[in-house]
């Protein structure tokens, strides 16, 4: 090929024109893709059989998992439309505000963006897992609005599915303080949510008394606004939830709520509570009372305020001793942007590697 020559008109002189070129390509590709028998070597292929046929089949017959929504009662249903100019909701607004940064594409951050920082890609999922994360984590803004409005009594059948579907703000410290066995955790969570407590007398009595001090938290802030809360979903990272004690609105300022009652203190006061019991969510630091920032509540506060879209949280313990006349005591809880991170991405990779396998089953 080297000394060919061409009948054009540069191909007087060897290999010079881009016929030459062009062959010298050809044979190359012959070459890679192992074009070594001519046409008449080579079997016929138009006499073939039929391609079997197969019938389509509905994407919802090849998973398992088909999860229908449970109907609740009219009753459960707030009238927020109506509401709407005296008592707008936060979580709408909040929520809305996030839907619009999520489809321009700017930033794929929680409801209360804190930094840029991404703690954890998702891993790869197989097409089951996919499909019901789809099915249960990719809720517009309408339907979780809606599901905050019908859970607002906090004991349906609905707000006790979608709890078990998600990580909720009573899982957060367990879930931010683990480093092993983490399948063992998964099982736990999901047992307790699949189990009522309500037989359990300082559960039940905490139940009891949670209007009562609602009541008395709209007395001690008469300028303001208290009502019930039903479950919130997090508007982007839909696999977290929580279910605040209540909202208190006062002007255009939102705040959570969020109730704890003393069962049985045994005529004790605050301080000797803090004195007595290890275990206590409070601490006494100089004669300053305040909530221990390693304790489960102030994880659990701090998921609420994330989800929610929300600063502040006026934290109440109800302590009914007949002895003392103080039997409130309140503390206003902060956001903490930088504990949020770190939690997030904890809850994140339990959720994908341990919690949504379980569920699924």
């Amino acid at each position: 090929i080297l000394n060919a020559r061409c009948t054009c008109p540069t191909g007087k002189d060897p290999a010079f024109c881009k016929h030459t070129f062009a062959l010298l390509h050809a044979i190359d590709d012959y070459i890679k893709k192992e074009m070594f028998s001519a046409p008449t070597e080579r079997l016929q292929t138009w006499h073939q059989p039929r391609p079997t046929k197969k019938d389509p089949t509905e994407s919802s017959l090849l998973f398992k998992c088909r999860c229908e929504k449970t109907p609740t009662p009219d009753s459960n249903k707030f009238a927020f439309k109506k509401m709407r100019g005296i008592f707008a909701t936060p979580f709408a607004e909040s929520v809305i505000s996030v839907n619009k940064i999520r489809f321009d594409k700017t930033l794929s951050l929680p409801a209360a963006v804190c930094s840029a920082k991404i703690a954890f890609d998702i891993p790869n999922m197989n097409i089951s897992e996919a499909f019901f994360f789809h099915q249960h984590y990719f809720r517009n803004i309408e339907e979780l609005v809606e599901i905050e409005q019908r859970t607002v009594h906090q004991n349906s059948s609905e707000w006790r599915q979608e709890r078990k579907l998600r990580i909720t703000a009573s899982d957060a410290k367990s879930i931010f303080s683990r480093v092993a066995n983490f399948e063992a955790l998964a099982t736990q969570i999901l047992k307790k949510k699949n189990s009522s407590i309500e037989h359990i007398p300082a559960v039940r009595y905490g139940l009891e008394m949670e209007d009562i001090v609602r009541s008395m938290v709209q007395h001690m802030h008469p300028q303001s606004i208290v009502r019930k809360t039903g479950l919130v979903i997090h508007p982007l990272d839909q696999y977290i939830a929580a279910s605040p004690d209540g909202l208190i609105r006062s002007g255009e300022d939102y705040m959570l709520l969020e109730i704890k009652c003393i069962f049985k203190p045994d005529g004790s006061s605050l301080e000797e509570l803090i004195s007595k019991r290890s275990d206590f969510c409070l601490f006494n630091a100089n004669g300053l009372i305040s909530l221990k920032r390693n304790h489960k509540y102030y994880f659990q506060i701090q998921c609420q305020l994330a989800v929610t879209n929300l600063q502040q949280c006026l934290f109440i313990i109800f302590c009914n001793n007949k002895l003392t006349k103080e039997k409130i005591y309140s503390e206003t809880i902060n956001f903490d942007c930088q504990l949020w991170e770190e939690c997030l991405g904890k809850f994140r990779n339990f959720f994908l590697n341990f919690y949504l396998p379980l569920i699924m089953e």
